[in-house]
């Protein structure tokens, strides 16, 4: 049974949340990534070069060549890191739009009669599938997938989107 703090939550690995603080947490998770991976693999780089430079030899100098080689693969080493870290953020601006998507189109049941299946056991390991009717309170997310929050004989369930078999006005 749900309690009214549900409402407008998501749960994801156990840990339940408002939907804004989700968010917050997320876009700081992200920040704080990108800070580590980024300057993590360019600075190390950069610093083999010059410590590289500093201690060759003077009577037998490093051919401009390998330097220029060298130069070219932290170039690309640069490329392929700000690569991955674009499609990382389309991949979770894409997320994002899906789960605002789910809960913009289920919060439209809102208020709506739903009827849906929801297996009961029989206390001897089987079950018996019933059907029910009640009213939809509210939408959460939980682990990225969209449930009801539905008011049935003064009950709140969570109710699949999946398990819904009737939408009435």
């Amino acid at each position: 049974m749900a309690s009214a703090s549900d409402f407008n939550t998501i749960t994801l690995d156990g840990k339940t949340q408002t939907v804004s603080n989700y968010e917050a947490a997320q876009q700081a998770l992200k920040a704080a990534s990108k800070d580590s991976n980024s300057s993590l693999g360019k600075d190390a780089f950069l610093q083999l070069l010059v410590t590289q430079m500093r201690y060759q030899d003077p009577l037998n100098p490093a051919d401009s060549m390998e330097y220029m080689s060298q130069l070219a693969q932290f170039s690309a080493l640069e490329q392929m890191t700000n690569l991955n870290e674009t499609m990382t953020t389309l991949s979770d601006s894409v997320n994002g739009i899906n789960s605002a998507m789910a809960l913009q189109q289920y919060s439209t049941l809102i208020g709506t009669t739903v009827a849906w299946n929801q297996a009961v056991p029989n206390g001897d390991g089987t079950s018996t599938t019933i059907s029910l009717t009640g009213n939809v309170k509210g939408v959460k997310i939980v682990n990225k997938v969209p449930q009801l929050l539905v008011e049935s004989n003064n009950k709140t369930y969570t109710v699949q989107t999946s398990d819904v078999t009737q939408i009435m006005k």
